[in-house]
């Protein structure tokens, strides 16, 4: 098993757009531009499928490079659950 491990794209909180109060901000344009260049960069490896966590950035991220890879995203609630699911794996 071979295991890629990538944190989510640029959000709007990175760059100071989103509200320190805002806990699940969403990527910013850089960060769509970076999701959509790691997805091109992944496109010719197969995945099964694609763990990520419920936060809106990194649901983003995946979103858009689940496009070039067609692999299953599956949500995790939180590291810990992705965490147990790739022991599962």
């Amino acid at each position: 098993m071979e295991l890629y491990l990538v944190r989510h794209a640029e959000s709007l909180a990175n760059i100071g757009l989103a509200p320190s109060s805002h806990p699940d901000p969403r990527l910013s344009p850089r960060g769509i531009e970076q999701a959509e260049y790691l997805a091109r960069r992944l496109k010719n490896i197969e995945f099964d499928k694609i763990l990520v966590t419920n936060l809106s950035r990194a649901i983003q991220t995946a979103a858009i490079v689940e496009v070039e890879l067609i692999a299953l995203i599956h949500v995790c609630m939180g590291v810990e659950s992705a965490a147990e699911a790739v022991a599962a794996a």
